[in-house]
Order: C-alpha cells, then structure tokens, then sequence
C-alpha cells in the first residue's frame, strides 16, 4: 500500500483492547483511543472473563461514539494469547493496533502507528510513565522495563529503528500479511506472549519496526506484593518459552540484537536499584525453578 492510499485509509485500523477487572483504567483507555486526531473505525474489547461485566461502559462509550464500531467479547476463561488470536480472527480491518487497559494513548498513536505499517508488517510502539504515578515503585518498573527493551532496538537507515521484541501493550500488525506467514499467539504461552509471537517472527525473517512515535503511557503496579507476583509468573513463562524453543537459539537471537552502548545503558540503570533488581530476579528464579518442577513431576 503506497503512502497515498495509506493517508486516504487512515481510520481504517482497529484497535483491539485486552481486560481484566480494572473497569476505570479500561474507561481511560478507551477514552483516550477515542481522543484521538485520527479515530480508528473499530474498537475490539476482549474482556478476560471480569467479574462484573462491562457491557454497560461499553454500551455507554458506543452511544457517545457512532462513527467507531466498539465490539465488546466476553470469554470464558483468562488466556491472553487466545484472546488476542479472537481480536484478529474478527477484527474487519487488516491493520490491528494492540494496547492494554493499563495504558492511555498519545494523540497521533494510531495515525504513526498506520504510516509505519505502510511498510512493515509489524510495529513496536514507545512507552513512558504515566504522569499520574508518582511511586519509586512504578519509576522502578519503568525503568528497568524501557532498558530491557532498548537492548533490542537498532537503527537501520536514517527512517527507520528495529526492534527484536514486541510488546503488546503497544504494537501493531498487519493481519493479511502475518497471516498468511502462520504466526499467531501461542495459547500455550499465556504470558510473555508477545516474546514467543516474536520468535515467530524471528524464524520467518518478518522485521519488526520500532517507532517512537508511536506513544502511550502506562500504568504500572503500586504494590509491591503485586509487582513480585507478576515477576513469579514471569519467570514461570520463560521456563515455558523455554521449552518450546531451544534455549541456545533464544540467546543467539538475542545476541544477534544486542550492542554495547545499550548492554552498558541497561547495566548503569540496573546498578541505581541493585537491591529491588535482586529482589525482582529471585521471584524470576523462583517462577523457573516452579515451572521445571511442575515439568518433572507433572509433565506440562
């Protein structure tokens, strides 16, 4: 698709939304996507199974909203790579722009997100904070998240960054083309999803470009108990990500991203916070060594 023809088809993106219990953080989500220069013509909500149901916020938001088409999915059962696989499955539009509830979109998100998929079939986004949080806990996370994904960015020409890693809290694809290569989330990978679809995409040579344009801000954890628990679970999933791809070709690919100046940025900001590193990293270990048990002594 020519930029021409891309500019003219601006609004033709959806937008798919994962949820889970956070009612009001859903609403500024969706408000902010509503906000937008350029809306899309469609909102896909898939709500993980909450225990109130949200149909009445999204009844409400659509009858504000006419020109966008919201489509409201309630599942069953909590799995994020098949929610995410039924946003693409019934999603109208081929380009699709992945977001969670937790986050709020810039203004131009979905216009910069549509030009760069005028020329890549994938797209990571840029993330910051959000400027409500004022918690060291939540400038932790950030921190340390944005350094880790720097590890995997590089420049290609002049235009354009790379990124050897999505990050579905913010990215877009093109559903056409990713299809049509048989990369899809992996249901067996219900967290760190975005890391197994990236293999995916790895082993298919399907580039993945980074633009920081492309801008939201996330809400993170305020409480630490909540914040250990996510990094057990972490580390859970990467003992399954490692089972299903060799561990040694995880690391060459990695590797095959990684520079000096941005292993020697990530080492300076994770020596400012030793200790809550530390402390993260044991929940990590601690998630692994329970999921190579429950291998063991269970088999899955």
């Amino acid at each position: 698709m020519g930029f021409f023809q891309t500019y003219l088809n601006m609004n033709k993106y959806s937008v798919a939304v994962l949820t889970y219990n956070r009612e009001e953080l859903l609403k500024r989500c969706l408000t902010s996507i509503l906000e937008q220069a350029i809306k899309p013509n469609e909102i896909i909500v898939i709500d993980q199974n909450s225990k109130n149901l949200l149909k009445k916020t999204i009844t409400q938001l659509q009858r504000d909203n006419k020109t966008v088409t919201i489509k409201y999915i309630h599942m069953k059962l909590r799995n994020v790579s098949k929610g995410r696989n039924m946003a693409i499955k019934i999603a109208s539009n081929d380009f699709i722009l992945f977001t969670d509830d937790d986050c709020e979109v810039e203004k131009n998100w979905g216009k910069n997100a549509v030009r760069a998929l005028s020329t890549h079939q994938l797209v990571l986004g840029n993330c910051t904070i959000n400027k409500k949080q004022k918690s060291i806990l939540a400038y932790i996370q950030h921190t340390l998240t944005d350094s880790y994904f720097s590890l995997f960015r590089f420049q290609t020409s002049k235009s354009f960054f790379q990124s050897y890693i999505l990050d579905t809290k913010n990215c877009a694809i093109n559903k056409k083309k990713v299809l049509k290569q048989n990369v899809l989330f992996n249901p067996q990978q219900p967290y760190i999803e975005d890391m197994d679809f990236s293999y995916q995409a790895y082993t298919k040579n399907i580039p993945i470009r980074y633009e920081s344009k492309m801008l939201i801000a996330h809400t993170y954890k305020d409480n630490i108990f909540d914040v250990l628990k996510s990094q057990f679970k972490l580390g859970h999933n990467f003992q399954i990500l490692d089972k299903r791809w060799e561990k040694n070709v995880r690391i060459k690919a990695l590797k095959a991203y990684m520079f000096t100046k941005h292993e020697k940025r990530n080492s300076e900001i994770t020596t400012s916070y030793k200790y809550i590193y530390l402390l993260f990293f044991f929940f990590r270990k601690l998630g692994y060594l329970f999921g190579t048990m429950k291998t063991l002594f269970i088999g899955t």
